[in-house]
This record gives C-alpha cells, sequence and structure tokens, in this order.
C-alpha cells in the first residue's frame, strides 16, 4: 500500500473515531440527559400497563365467579322446580286416590240401591234419597258445598239464571235444573235455575 493511502484511511478512522468517541463530552452530556428521561417515562408506561392488566385479571376472575353463581344458581332452581313438580303430582295422585275412595261409597251405595229396587221398586226412591245425602257428605268433607237451591234469593254470583217468571216476590229461586257447587268458598260451578219476577 503507497503512503498517500495510508494517510487517508488513517485520516478517516480518526474523523469516525472523534464523533463516534466515548471521550467526546458533548456526546456523554446528550445521553446522560436524555437517556433518564426516556426511561422514567417508559417505566411509567409499563407501570401504568401493568395495572390495567392486573385489573383485567381480576375483572376475569370476577366475571368467571358471578358465572359460576349463576350456574350454580340455575342448577338449584332446576332442582327446587322438579322437586316441587314431583311433590305437586304425587299430591294430585294422593288427592285423587282419596276422591276415588269416597267415590266408591258412593258406588256401592247405587249397587244396593238399584238391587234393593229390583225386589221392591217401593224402596227404590228411599234408597237413592239415602244415596245422595251420603254422597253430598263425601264432598263436604273434601271441601265442596251444594250452592243454595230452590226457595234461596238470586245470587248472580253463584247462581245462572235460565228463565225468568212471574212470582210472588223478586228474585226467588223456584226450580233448580243443575245443583251448583263450592269448593273451600271458591265456585266451581254455578246452580243452573228458574227465578221469579214480581208483577205489578
Amino acid at each position: 500500500m503507497s503512503e498517500e493511502k495510508k494517510d487517508v484511511t488513517f485520516e478517516k478512522i480518526n474523523d469516525i473515531a472523534s464523533v463516534d468517541s466515548p471521550n467526546d463530552d458533548a456526546g456523554v452530556e446528550a445521553s446522560s440527559d436524555d437517556a433518564p428521561e426516556l426511561n422514567e417515562d417508559a417505566f411509567k408506561g409499563l407501570e401504568e400497563m401493568m395495572k390495567k392488566l392486573q385489573r383485567s385479571d381480576d375483572l376475569e376472575r370476577e366475571v368467571a365467579e358471578w358465572k359460576t353463581r349463576a350456574f350454580r344458581l340455575q342448577t338449584d332452581f332446576d332442582s327446587y322446580r322438579n322437586r316441587m313438580a314431583g311433590e305437586l303430582s304425587d299430591a294430585k295422585t294422593t288427592g285423587s286416590a282419596a276422591a276415588i275412595e269416597a267415590l266408591l261409597g258412593t258406588f256401592d251405595d247405587v249397587s244396593r240401591a238399584i238391587d234393593a229396587g229390583v225386589k221392591d221398586t217401593a224402596s227404590l226412591i228411599p234408597g237413592l234419597h239415602s244415596v245422595r245425602d251420603n254422597f253430598l257428605k263425601n264432598l263436604a268433607a273434601f271441601g265442596a258445598e251444594p250452592v243454595p237451591g230452590k226457595g234461596a234469593q238470586f245470587d248472580p254470583a253463584v247462581h245462572e239464571a235460565l228463565q225468568v217468571i212471574p212470582g210472588a216476590t223478586d228474585d226467588e229461586i223456584l226450580e233448580v235444573f243443575q245443583t251448583g257447587f263450592t269448593l273451600n268458598g271458591k265456585l266451581v260451578r254455578p246452580a243452573r235455575v228458574i227465578v221469579s219476577k214480581q208483577v205489578n
């Protein structure tokens, strides 16, 4: 290599070294002034981001807990509903069995009245009266009562007027076509009746 080329190369190296030299006071001051500010801002940003991530994790955990609670409540409600449906079905079966048992007594009474009526027709009517009385007693045991009939005052809440005919008084029930019944005070079937209307 020639002497001129060596000098040029060394000059270039020196120029580069003088620009990038770590001993350059201006370069050191600039980096020492700028670096802490950038690092502090970056640290604050990172700290804020970590807080947000932590909050996000907390919210996710809370949502998961509420989902678990909701699922348990739904499961408990389904179990309760199934249990109540089973109990209601059992109650209906038990109630039906008791009603059928009471009606079987009426069936026996009707059978005896028919057998007695075949042998002696005169005993048929008294026998049927006895059957009806026993049947009403059985209904009363379940809370069922007949609606007041012939001779009672007409009550639109429990009576259905099929016909209105002239009479000595207003709103007197003269005849019952179909007996009405209440169950524990609530109307099951209205009585179908003929009602009087006073004529002036």
